[in-house]
């Protein structure tokens, strides 16, 4: 356990002591609850160089079910995000990850 005093491990047990709601369910770190797709996406200022041409994939917890007990920030769902950069176009999209387990809680 960390000692620090801000982002920390230590941090987080301290909002959990206080406030019920973890803290990966709040603010920024909430969970995406749709799958989007989103393509050729409006570029608010300038624009994407027709040579740059990729995707941006990431990866991370995104909880689609309410945690039955105590969960810790990384265990269940999870979902990929994808930025796509194409020919001066940008689109995105995300899914979630669908294990067993998902697939299994999603039809109860």
């Amino acid at each position: 356990v960390s000692t620090q005093s801000t982002g920390t491990t230590m941090d987080v047990k301290r909002r959990r002591a206080n406030d019920e709601t973890p803290v990966w369910f709040t603010k920024n770190f909430a969970p995406v609850k749709k799958e989007i797709t989103a393509n050729f996406l409006s570029v608010i200022e300038g624009e994407i160089p027709s040579t740059l041409d990729g995707m941006f994939i990431r990866n991370g917890p995104n909880p689609h079910f309410k945690p039955s007990g105590k969960q810790h920030w990384f265990e269940g769902d999870g979902m990929l995000h994808g930025v796509r950069l194409h020919n001066g176009t940008v689109s995105y999209l995300n899914r979630y990850t669908t294990t067993d387990t998902f697939l299994y809680e999603k039809n109860l």
